[in-house]
């Protein structure tokens, strides 16, 4: 929206003091803003276009036709719901028409007068089925005769109410609009005042002149003020045109450069108390005043169903998420197709359990079991994720225990494995084509691991590198056939968080760091430790700069009200059970897979004590993993995935090296 103020705006009567504080500054932008171009709001948007040409004495006459006949409109509503029921009955019946068939199919040949009785029986159980069924027929035939009575007055209802309801939509709507324009105007004048009054406060910014014996501070004026939600814009009238050609319209010894330093731009935003930026092009120089309510034009708190208000269902199969809202009301959807994996950081109090309890809720409410599952490790004893028990979507039950996490990440690497291999069976590479070749009951759902408190795996040695590996194997290969990781640690760093983890975590959000170091191990920079003091202020990464968001504010009565919703899901197909799966390197031990195992989870360490601690929980005795380990150490050639290692002793310890071949050189 543009609006035109005078060349010489009027001044609000003088105020006692400057405004210094939010409470007196002029309102912000209070409602969160998001065009959202969906089918059903082009044709609502349509059908108030053309309610709004209507005088009100149609409309007057199309209530009234729609009163009379609201009656009608009833009636047909209740014959369509009756019409469902009867409809769901007779679905009844012809599955007990086919329990019969079954039943007679099943009787034995051999016992002739029990067939005999037995045929009777299911005669007489057909006969009284069949009366029924004429019945139902019946009552349906005379119910669908009076809705193709009433049906034509039940369609002008449906219409008469759609034109008066869109009629209201767009009074309201263009009372909104005068409303919000008179208190952007009364804002913008009030703005272009108090700079005004910033400029004859400072020097270089005003020329004062002697009139009538009194001191006068002469300002510069502004020629235009171009009006959004979000920004105000005012342009410096440098020059104007006058009977005698353009005359200069800035006082004398005043410069664009000094009305646009950084010095003059800061004075003017502690005036009022709103960010302000400079804008220069071959049209002018303009002043832009953020109308957002804090300094750095990001909203100071974001609602979790402000949120969902603008759920973008046209994107629904690529499972969004939206992790919060950045400068200019601009929110930030993303989705788990095109970003699989995400790694939360910060300190206490920072916010990382919110936006944790955000992301489920918004999975759980828009996708049924069928299509997404949930794998939750809790090392804070389960308490952060406690209220999920119980949740239709979960694969397995809520891990609370160190010594449980790596068998669960085994077993979920095992069903990654299984996955790759029905996958490969119809040359789909990922998922979403993998559902589409498939009938319903075959299809694959998405699986989230949500680990929680990330950094209370450290200090166990063969046991964090066991897991650290098994969390590396899945964020390389998760992606493609739909496993997907959202870790959460408290206190990062490089050993929690290792490079080649990080690497592959496609979003990265950060709340405020105590320091720079933690910042720049997560983000790359040490943008996190300078973030405000607002609650929910995170730094999101997706590409090379991080960028400032406001993480959506979650309460217990949204995350209640989003178990109910999900709980309202069919109950989940048996189309893959966790619990069952075992994984493919914890299984028939054998050299080659021993040399596997080393390589993804103990850095390549063959050594037998090693190996031993690490998968002495899958039942195999010290001797046996020795056994194996001297096997792989008597090998003459050792190959995996195409690649030669050898066995280098480093101290007490043997690690499988890469062999590399040096390059031939001809003599000369």
């Amino acid at each position: 929206m543009t609006d035109q103020t005078p060349s010489k705006p009027t001044p609000p009567p003088t105020p006692k003091s400057l405004i210094l504080n939010e409470q007196e500054a002029p309102k912000g932008l209070e409602p969160l803003r998001r065009e959202i171009i969906h089918p059903d709001n082009v044709a609502l948007e349509s059908r108030m276009r053309r309610a709004e040409l209507l005088r009100r004495a149609d409309i007057r006459g199309i209530r009234r036709t729609g009163q009379k006949l609201d009656a009608d409109l009833r009636r047909y509503q209740q014959l369509q719901a009756d019409e469902k029921r009867l409809a769901r009955l007779m679905y009844g019946y012809y599955e007990q028409h086919q329990a019969l068939k079954a039943i007679a199919s099943a009787l034995p040949y051999r016992a002739e007068p029990r067939r005999t009785e037995s045929k009777l029986q299911l005669a007489a159980a057909a006969l009284d089925l069949r009366a029924q069924v004429e019945q139902v027929e019946t009552q349906l035939f005379d119910l669908r005769r009076e809705m193709a009575s009433i049906e034509p007055r039940a369609k002008e209802a449906i219409k008469a109410a759609r034109i008066c309801r869109a009629y209201d939509l767009a009074q309201a709507r263009a009372k909104e609009e005068r409303a919000e324009s008179i208190s952007l105007r009364d804002e913008a004048r009030i703005y272009a005042h108090y700079i005004r009054i910033t400029w004859q406060h400072l020097p270089n910014c005003h020329h004062a002149i002697l009139k009538n014996e009194k001191m006068v501070k002469e300002t510069p004026q502004f020629s235009r003020c171009d009006i959004t939600p979000t920004a105000m814009y005012f342009k410096i009238q440098a020059s104007h045109k006058s009977l005698f050609g353009w005359q200069p319209g800035l006082p004398f010894g005043v410069y664009i450069d000094d009305l646009l330093s950084e010095r003059t731009l800061a004075n003017i935003a502690v005036t009022i108390q709103r960010r302000v930026r400079a804008v220069r092009n071959p049209n002018g120089a303009w002043i832009v005043v953020e109308r957002l309510n804090s300094l750095d034009g990001i909203r100071e708190l974001v609602h979790f169903r402000e949120i969902m208000d603008y759920y973008p269902d046209w994107l629904r199969d690529d499972f969004p998420v939206c992790l919060g809202v950045g400068i200019n009301s601009t929110l930030k959807w993303l989705n788990l197709a095109d970003f699989p994996h995400y790694l939360v950081a910060g300190e206490t109090g920072g916010g990382k359990s919110n936006i944790l309890n955000a992301i489920i809720c918004m999975l759980i409410r828009n996708h049924p079991p069928q299509e997404l599952r949930l794998s939750f490790i809790d090392l804070k004893g389960g308490l952060e994720l406690s209220h999920y028990e119980g949740l239709p979507h979960l694969a397995g039950d809520i891990c609370e225990s160190f010594d449980d996490v790596a068998p669960l990440l085994a077993k979920i690497e095992g069903e990654m494995e299984r996955r790759f291999a029905v996958m490969r069976s119809k040359k789909a590479k990922r998922i979403e084509v993998y559902n589409l070749r498939v009938s319903p009951d075959q299809q694959l759902p998405r699986l989230v691991i949500i680990f929680d408190e990330f950094n209370s795996i450290q200090g166990e040695r063969a046991a964090t590198n066991r897991i650290l590996g098994s969390v590396r194997q899945i964020s390389n290969r998760g992606r493609a056939v739909g496993i997907h990781l959202l870790i959460c640690t408290q206190h990062p760093s490089v050993d929690t968080v290792p490079g080649g983890i990080k690497t592959n975590m496609t979003v990265r959000i950060a709340a405020r760091m105590g320091t720079s170091s933690a910042s720049i191990t997560i983000l790359g920079s040490g943008d996190a430790a300078e973030l405000p003091d607002v609650p929910g202020r995170m730094m999101l990464k997706i590409g090379a700069n991080p960028e400032p968001i406001q993480t959506p504010l979650i309460t217990d009565e949204d995350i209640a009200e989003s178990l109910r919703l999900a709980k309202q899901h069919p109950a989940p197909s048996n189309n893959f059970d966790l619990g069952a799966i075992e994984a493919q390197i914890d299984s028939s031990w054998t050299p080659e897979k021993l040399i596997a195992f080393s390589l993804r989870h103990l850095g390549g360490n063959i050594s037998g004590i090693p190996l031993y601690n690490a998968i002495k929980d899958d039942g195999i005795t010290r001797a046996q993993v020795f056994e194996l380990a001297e096997k792989v150490w008597d090998m003459e050639t050792i190959t995996h995935e195409g690649k030669p290692y050898f066995v280098k002793l480093r101290g007490r310890n043997r690690f499988l090296k890469e062999l590399i071949e040096e390059p031939e050189h001809n003599e000369s």
